[in-house]
């Protein structure tokens, strides 16, 4: 199946009307859902990649998420600004269990933990030698005082 539209928007508007007709029943970590497997989805105009609908959640929510994963934490004190409903997911320590942050840097247990400790900064060390093309690695562990990038 493929879904096209101009903007974020009106791919949704048409996934909205398909998806209760089409969609397959689910049950997830929150409940049941739908879900449609399989789905090409075509944003005709790039710069409408976000969505500008009233019912959606803070826009900056995603960021916020992204943040906390990349920090490697599954505490609620860090993403209760961002997204309020974790809060209902948390034990009673602040915990959340279902927070992807330490799954993702657990699965690099390997000599990246091992020889550096569990930081960003020692994994894209460890893993720069091995990589063909470095300068991505190098870029995103330059600290913020490094004007490399305007040279």
């Amino acid at each position: 199946m493929k879904i096209e539209g101009e903007s974020l928007d009106d791919i949704l508007m048409s996934l909205y009307r398909i998806l209760p007709s089409t969609g397959t029943p689910n049950v997830g970590s929150r409940g049941e859902t739908l879900e449609l497997l399989g789905v090409a989805l075509r944003l005709q105009n790039a710069r409408a990649r976000l969505s500008r609908s009233e019912n959606r959640g803070k826009s900056f929510s995603a960021l916020g998420e992204l943040l906390w994963y990349l920090s490697g934490r599954n505490d609620l004190s860090f993403i209760k600004e961002y997204v309020a409903a974790y809060e209902k997911d948390a034990d009673h320590d602040g915990t959340i269990h279902g927070g992807y942050g330490p799954r993702l840097f657990a699965m690099r247990v390997g000599a990246c933990s091992k020889a550096r400790g569990h930081s960003v900064a020692g994994c894209l060390a460890s893993c720069s030698s091995r990589l063909p093309n470095k300068t991505a690695l190098k870029i995103m562990s330059a600290p913020a005082s490094n004007n490399s990038l305007n040279s």
